[in-house]
């Protein structure tokens, strides 16, 4: 009997490898050098006008998407300007996209326009930095604008559920928050500055209430940004309008001190159409530093090791930085961190485009796509 188990076994774990098959990403993962780009061809079904859904499209005032490394998936959520919402979905082993329109049940519902016969569908608002993902689990988490509410969406069923709302009083709504999923706390981080008290929640998983970990005195207005550095487990936070587009801070998670670090070269914030700064922002899943492509169509970064900032010395694709208003405006970032790569989504109608950046060379744990031998010389018993 256990001979047999044990042959069972075998064939088991060689199909599952077998399916782990190289993909049109891990090929062009594995031929990259530090500093360049490569385009990852993508059919958008219907094309990208109607992908993106139009001139209002999703990566309007949009900043990150997220990786799923469990399900190899890219998730994404956004919206146009009083425009129609969407979930994106990018699944690697097919290199196809696809998109969700209708949320329900149980997930994000309209705040008006598009579609008022369907509370799941229509607008639910901007991405802004309203995008997180949990790479341990694979869940994806979402919190639409002015107000307290976050959903959870599971890529392998489709399911949305509904978390506990974040205890926010009506006077301290914003239109634009921080939310990023700490792995070392297992838990969201959810950053709200435009508040009279500087909260700072926090919601481990599975826990029925959020709970304020620490207060700051940072106070901008809206189109903050926040990222999560997997190396250093620190959350990287700061920019908006005004003057704090200069303010830049790190939450530690051993004493949850928040630290104002060193002023950006450019100012920080999720990208409008109304400001020469701002761009859109992640992280780099080598280093960890926090990564900017700026309205000027030139990258940034800061290390987190020194404390400084400095212009990264490449060319970043034409059709990237191409476009009106500014070079980040209609696109969006997503570490991918099997691969140590930055992707990067433009929208331009039909000609929209994906790219792939490898910032440095370094150690990754990417899928195993070998395949295994098979079994030989096994005799059932």
């Amino acid at each position: 009997m256990n001979k047999i188990r044990w042959v069972a076994l075998a064939f088991t774990v060689f199909i599952l490898k077998a399916n782990l098959t190289a993909t049109a990403l891990s090929d062009l993962a594995n031929s990259m050098n530090p500093g360049t780009w490569k385009q990852l061809p993508s059919n958008f079904p219907g094309g990208g006008y109607n992908f993106f859904i139009g001139g209002n499209n999703i990566l309007q005032y949009a900043d990150s998407g997220t990786w799923d490394p469990i399900h190899r998936k890219v998730v994404f959520m956004g919206g146009g300007h009083i425009g129609i919402s969407k979930l994106v979905i990018y699944d690697e082993l097919s290199n196809q996209w696809s998109g969700i329109t209708d949320f329900s049940p149980n997930g994000p519902v309209n705040t008006g326009g598009v579609d008022p016969n369907n509370p799941y569908a229509g607008y639910i608002g901007h991405a802004y930095d309203h995008n997180a993902l949990d790479p341990t689990r694979g869940i994806f988490y979402y919190t639409p604008r002015n107000g307290t509410m976050v959903f959870s969406f599971n890529p392998a069923t489709l399911a949305w559920a509904r978390l506990p709302d974040v205890p926010l009083p009506s006077s301290d709504r914003a239109a634009t928050y921080v939310l990023e999923f700490d792995v070392e706390r297992d838990a969201l981080i959810h950053v709200n500055p435009v508040t009279t008290n500087g909260n700072i929640y926090s919601l481990k998983t599975g826990a029925p209430t959020w709970e304020i970990i620490t207060t700051s005195n940072y106070r901008p207005d809206y189109n903050h940004t926040g990222e999560y550095d997997t190396l250093r487990k620190v959350l990287y936070f700061g920019g908006g309008g005004g003057p704090a587009q200069y303010e830049f801070y790190r939450l530690d998670r051993t004493n949850n001190i928040v630290t104002r670090l060193a002023n950006p070269l450019r100012g920080i914030k999720t990208p409008d159409d109304f400001s020469t700064e701002g761009g859109i922002h992640t992280t780099d899943p080598v280093t960890g530093n926090f990564i900017q492509l700026n309205h000027d169509g030139k990258i940034y970064e800061y290390d987190g090791d020194t404390n400084k900032w400095s212009q990264v010395a490449t060319n970043v694709p034409a059709s990237i930085t191409s476009g009106v208003p500014h070079a980040a405006s209609g696109a969006v970032v997503i570490p991918i961190s099997s691969y140590g790569l930055i992707m990067y989504i433009k929208y331009a109608g039909d000609s929209s485009s994906v790219w792939l950046y490898k910032h440095k060379q370094g150690s990754v744990n990417p899928p195993d796509t070998t395949l295994p031998a098979a079994p030989k010389n096994l005799r059932m018993q």
